[in-house]
């Protein structure tokens, strides 16, 4: 199982990084990825980001996710900071 805690630490870890990426290192589904990252965001510990692409959308990923990754904000980075200290 997946923790919040282990999701925000990549992010923090890995800014900007894809729902693709995220499932395949947690081993989860996208759409339960997904899911996890709406609840963070609603929170407001996760911000999506809208990266450009190298490719413009046309090396076969393109989709409703291209471009997008999440990076956590300010406020949560420093409060895992501060756990880490």
């Amino acid at each position: 199982m997946v923790s919040v805690t282990e999701v925000r630490q990549l992010i923090h870890d890995r800014p900007g990084i894809s729902l693709r990426d995220l499932s395949w290192h947690f081993k989860v589904s996208a759409p339960m990825m997904e899911m996890m990252l709406d609840k963070l965001v609603s929170r407001g510990d996760v911000e999506v980001v809208h990266q450009v692409s190298c490719c413009g959308g046309d090396c076969g990923c393109s989709g409703e996710g291209h471009g997008k990754g999440y990076r956590l904000t300010l406020r949560a980075a420093a409060a895992l900071q501060s756990k880490t200290v």
